[in-house]
């Protein structure tokens, strides 16, 4: 997929009246407004056990609207930038730094998170549902792995395939990349992070799933006249596969905390 057409299905993701709705309604309560299964408390979480140091820098790649950075130097107060593809999505978040008057402590741009550079390394590097589209692994870890301090974090939340999926599958979740498992432990090895922590959160993740077809169930004939049929039928289609492969354990829901090696 490339970067173009990434940029252009968030874009619609967050002017979608209706998808909004159903995130809402498979989030209850923990709903900030992100497009991710991941909520806040448990990036908070991760985050707590790192003790990282007032003003910490982090930077929230793929970081959409920007509702989970925004909260971080909000709760925090550290130092975060966010990098999405999506000009107008940025646009969304650089207009709420200012609304919540976060301007000195949030920065927003517009780039590629598996090909930039900074002159201000970071102490933790967030990436939230954001490996799906066939980046180059390798040269993203590199990257990463070059940007952050010395110790310097890497937390990743991510859907992996368990098994190479089914040629039917493939086709059925349209043009979602999951990466598989083994694939993903090889390039952090290789990028020289150190796996400090695993957490399996399928169950959770299927859970989410369910509210969310659930939704789509009832709200049908409204994603039919804000997508059109087709386009709406196969997101349908979609995430009710999605939810099929979580419930068989093919594609699991995964948090990991990466922990950056001195030498690469």
């Amino acid at each position: 997929m490339s970067l173009i057409n990434i940029a252009q299905d968030y874009k619609q993701y967050e002017k979608s009246s209706i998808m909004k709705t159903l995130a809402a309604h498979a989030h209850g309560k923990n709903y900030i407004g992100q497009t991710s299964s991941a909520t806040f408390e448990e990036v908070c979480e991760l985050i707590q056990k790192l003790g990282l140091p007032p003003k910490a820098r982090i930077l929230d790649a793929g970081c959409g609207n920007g509702a989970f950075a925004l909260l971080l130097a909000q709760k925090f107060g550290f130092q975060v930038t966010g990098i999405d593809l999506s000009e107008d999505i940025i646009k969304i978040a650089q207009r709420q730094t200012y609304e919540f008057n976060l301007n000195d402590l949030c920065h927003f741009f517009v780039g590629d998170f598996s090909d930039f550079v900074t002159s201000q390394p970071f102490d933790l590097i967030l990436c939230i549902g954001s490996l799906y589209w066939n980046q180059p692994l390798a040269q993203t870890f590199q990257r990463w792995h070059q940007a952050l301090n010395n110790p310097g974090w890497l937390v990743l939340f991510l859907n992996l395939a368990e098994e190479v999926l089914t040629l039917e599958e493939t086709k059925a979740i349209d043009q979602t990349s999951f990466i598989l498992i083994e694939t993903i432990k090889h390039e952090l090895t290789s990028a020289n992070f150190k796996l400090m922590e695993w957490r399996d959160q399928t169950k959770v993740y299927s859970h989410w799933l369910e509210k969310w077809c659930h939704s789509m169930s009832l709200n049908q004939e409204t994603i039919f006249q804000e997508m059109g049929q087709e386009k709406g039928s196969k997101m349908i289609h979609r995430f009710y596969h999605y939810l099929q492969l979580a419930r068989s354990q093919k594609v699991k829901r995964i948090i990991t905390l990466n922990k950056k090696n001195k030498n690469l």
